[in-house]
C-alpha cells in the first residue's frame, strides 16, 4: 500500500484531493484542517472523500464533500473556524449542546475540546469551511480593539446567514472562495490575498456575538485621566483575580478602544501590559516575602494567573534579572 501523500495546504494555491478510503480521508483531514475519525454509513456504500481547499496567511478555506452520511469525531480544534453546508442539514454536538448548520445558517466554532459532526446526507452535498488559526483572529481582534491581546473569543454555535451583517459576511466569503478557484487566482498575490483575508476577519467579528461586540461597536474617545487612573486603581487592587481588559473597562465605563486610547496616551503602555506587571510585582512580593520549605514556585506563579511556568520565569527574569527561584531562596 502507498504511503498517504502530504496534503498540506499550500499558502496561495489550491490543493485538491479525492479517495474512496475512510482511513485516508482522515489523514488528510487532518493535514489540511482537522484531526477527526470518520464514520461513513450504511458500511460505507457510495462513500468517495472530495477535498478543495488552500490556505492564506492564517486563514485556510476549503470544500469537502463524501458522497454518502458520515458521522466525524473531532479532538482538540485549537483554531476557530465557520461551516457552511451547501445543501442539507449539518447536525453538531459540542458535550450536552446540539446545534444544526444548514444553507441559510452556519456554524461557528470557538477552540474546542470535542465536536461531533453528522450530515452529507445527499450524494451531492458539499460542506464550505472556512478556518482561522488562533493567534490570527485573536490578532485582528486587537488590532480593531487597540489592545495588547484579547481572551479567547467566545462565538455562538450559529449565524444567520441570510439576512442582516450574517448575510454581508458570507458575501465576503464567496469572494474569498471565488479568489482561489483555479490556478493563477487572485489569492496567490500577497497584497489582495492579505487585505481580502483581513476583511473576512473583520466582518465575521462584526457580525457574530461575543464578549467584545460591544466593545467593537462602542466609540473610540479619549479616555480622560481620571478614568485612566480609576482603571489602574481597579487594576491594582484586583489583579490576583481572574480580570482581563473588558472587566476593567466596565469597572469604569469606558469602552476597550477609549481604555486603550487613554493608558496609550496618559501611561505610555496598554491596559493589558498594565495588568501583566501589575501581577509580575505581585508574584515578586509573595516570592520575596516566601520561605522555600513551605512557598513554591508553581503556586506563586498560578496565584497571579500565570499557569505556563516556563513563560512565567521567562518574563520575571526579563523583568527583576533573576529568576522567580532566586527571590524565592534569596529574597531578591
Amino acid at each position: 500500500m502507498e504511503p498517504t501523500r502530504d496534503m498540506t495546504l499550500p499558502n496561495g494555491r489550491v490543493s485538491s484531493f479525492a479517495t474512496l478510503d475512510a482511513d485516508e480521508a482522515r489523514t488528510v483531514g487532518s493535514q489540511m484542517f482537522y484531526g477527526g475519525g470518520i464514520h461513513p454509513a450504511g458500511r460505507g456504500r457510495g462513500f468517495e472523500c472530495r477535498v478543495v481547499g488552500t490556505r492564506i496567511g492564517g486563514v485556510s478555506l476549503g470544500l469537502v464533500g463524501f458522497g454518502t452520511r458520515v458521522t466525524i469525531g473531532f479532538r482538540n480544534i485549537e483554531s476557530y473556524g465557520v461551516s457552511m453546508p451547501t445543501l442539507g442539514p449539518l447536525e453538531q454536538r459540542v458535550g450536552s449542546h446540539e446545534f444544526t448548520a444548514t444553507p441559510d445558517v452556519a456554524s461557528v466554532y470557538s477552540p474546542l475540546d470535542a465536536l461531533e459532526v453528522d450530515g452529507w446526507e445527499s450524494p451531492g452535498d458539499r460542506l464550505a469551511h472556512v478556518r482561522f488559526d488562533r493567534s490570527v483572529l485573536e490578532g485582528e481582534l486587537s488590532r480593531m480593539l487597540g489592545v495588547d491581546a484579547v481572551d479567547e473569543i467566545r462565538f455562538p454555535y450559529l449565524l444567520d446567514i441570510r439576512s442582516g451583517r450574517g448575510a454581508e459576511w458570507m458575501r465576503l466569503a464567496h469572494v474569498l472562495f471565488g479568489a482561489v478557484d483555479g490556478p493563477g487566482g487572485l489569492a496567490g498575490n500577497t497584497l489582495f490575498s492579505t487585505q481580502l483575508t483581513s476583511a473576512v476577519m473583520t466582518g465575521l467579528l462584526l457580525a457574530t456575538d461575543h464578549q467584545y461586540r460591544e466593545a467593537l461597536e462602542s466609540p473610540s474617545r479619549p479616555a480622560a485621566p481620571a478614568a485612566v487612573r480609576r482603571a489602574a486603581a481597579f487594576i491594582d487592587e484586583n489583579a490576583h483575580r481572574p480580570i482581563a481588559v473588558p472587566d476593567i473597562a466596565a469597572a469604569v465605563g469606558a469602552s476597550v478602544r477609549t481604555l486603550a486610547r487613554g493608558f496609550r496616551d496618559h501611561l505610555g503602555t496598554s491596559p493589558g501590559a498594565y495588568l501583566a506587571r501589575a501581577r509580575l510585582d505581585g508574584a515578586h512580593r509573595d516570592l520575596a516575602a516566601g520561605r522555600p520549605e513551605n512557598t513554591s514556585v508553581s503556586q506563586v506563579a498560578a496565584d497571579w494567573g500565570f499557569f505556563n511556568l516556563g513563560r512565567f520565569a521567562g518574563r520575571y527574569r526579563a523583568t527583576f534579572g533573576v529568576l522567580p527561584s532566586q527571590t524565592l531562596r534569596a529574597g531578591l
